[in-house]
């Protein structure tokens, strides 16, 4: 709200059918839909309520429109769907209107969205899971029985993605940013040779496996340089593929570091590999 009077922009925001607005000068309340004659001048910071039959009176008067989204779950109430057809209409009834169509999906998001969207602050968060285009594109669905049969072994989320060569709406760790950033002078080394070269762990037996199963034996540096003009943070992402034989999904994630620069800068970003990227083998059952 404070930023919005700071430039002057005008804000309305709804709640079912009942809207309430604030400005810096000129229309800020009232009965009638903006334009309507119906408001009336108010000064700086005051504000006013109407009921409205409905949300898009607002949205074509509107420079930006932001849709908030939520669903109802907790401990002992899990959500009973991935999705709700009502918040869909919504969405797309705002968006047919407003060309700026902003939908945020999240818990007590109001002031953190806001100080996101007036540039104080530069987004750096990385999805936790995949976003599909479609619901039917995930492995499996809601469960609402006791016993639930989850089959798709460790294929589930972006490793079931890639298996079946799914394209999803967001994928696994996206995000954005005001700035950009590039990547370069990858390099691979080699800490532990002799382990690398046996095929299975050697050492004494230890909770989980043989304990230089746990000892690093690679490691990976980056170069990671801010190529925009404003400070920024990037989530740089480490994943390991595994060969055919190992039956394995096509690609794992095995690390990841935020990592803040200034404009300009750039920082040697370093990953370390651990045997533990070893996969288990029904066969002979070891790693």
């Amino acid at each position: 709200m404070n930023c919005a009077i700071d430039d002057g922009s005008m804000l309305w925001w709804i709640m079912d059918d009942t809207y309430s607005s604030s400005s810096r000068g000129g229309f800020s309340g009232g009965i009638g839909a903006p334009g309507s004659g119906g408001g009336i001048p108010a000064g700086i910071g005051q504000s006013g309520t109407s009921i409205s039959p409905s949300f898009t009176n607002y949205t074509a008067d509107s420079d930006a429109c932001l849709v908030f989204l939520n669903a109802f779950s907790g401990e002992g109430a899990d959500r009973t769907e991935l999705s709700n057809a009502a918040q869909d209409a919504m969405v797309t009834a705002v968006a047919s209107d407003c060309a700026k169509t902003i939908v945020v999906v999240s818990t007590e998001s109001g002031n953190a969205i806001a100080d996101v969207l007036y540039g104080e602050v530069n987004p750096s968060a990385r999805l936790i899971h995949t976003i599909a285009k479609d619901e039917k594109d995930y492995p499996v669905g809601v469960c609402y029985e006791a016993d639930c049969a989850f089959d798709e072994s460790v294929y589930i989320d972006y490793r079931h993605f890639d298996k079946f060569n799914i394209t999803s709406r967001y994928p696994f760790g996206y995000g954005l940013s005001y700035t950009t950033f590039t990547y370069s002078d990858i390099k691979l080394n080699s800490i532990d040779s002799a382990a690398l070269n046996n095929t299975c762990p050697t050492g004494v037996p230890t909770l989980g496996s043989k304990k230089d199963l746990f000892d690093t034996v690679l490691s990976i540096d980056v170069t990671l340089t801010n190529t925009g003009d404003r400070a920024g943070a990037e989530v740089a992402q480490l994943y390991v593929d595994y060969p055919a034989e190992a039956q394995q999904p096509k690609r794992q994630l095995r690390g990841f570091k935020k990592v803040g620069l200034g404009k300009g800068e750039e920082k040697r970003v370093s990953f370390e590999l651990r045997r533990d990227v070893s996969f288990w083998d029904g066969g002979i059952k070891r790693f």
